[in-house]
């Protein structure tokens, strides 16, 4: 069965693995992935997500700009890249 983005990031936020259809959107409850690039993370209960959008240099593509910016809305700390990076290992 197929899952909408929004019940992937649900799932997420609850520490709970799930993967939409095409897979591009994925998490292991931990770590939040827009195909193989961890955009998120929860630790504790706190969800942070990487700034991985069109605006900063980090951009990777329209898709993960997309899921970035859906799981902000979702997130406790939206962060430049290099502040993420040093959550998310």
């Amino acid at each position: 069965m197929s899952l909408s983005n929004g019940k992937i990031l649900r799932a997420w936020k609850n520490g709970k693995s799930a993967k939409n259809g095409r897979r591009s959107l994925t998490t292991d409850g931990e770590k939040l992935y827009s195909y193989n690039l961890v955009i998120g993370v929860n630790v504790g209960g706190k969800l942070y997500v990487g700034d991985y959008t069109s605006r900063d240099q980090n951009f990777v593509s329209m898709t993960t700009s997309r899921h970035v910016n859906i799981a902000r809305y979702f997130a406790d700390e939206f962060q430049h890249v290099s502040a993420f990076k040093l959550i998310s290992k």
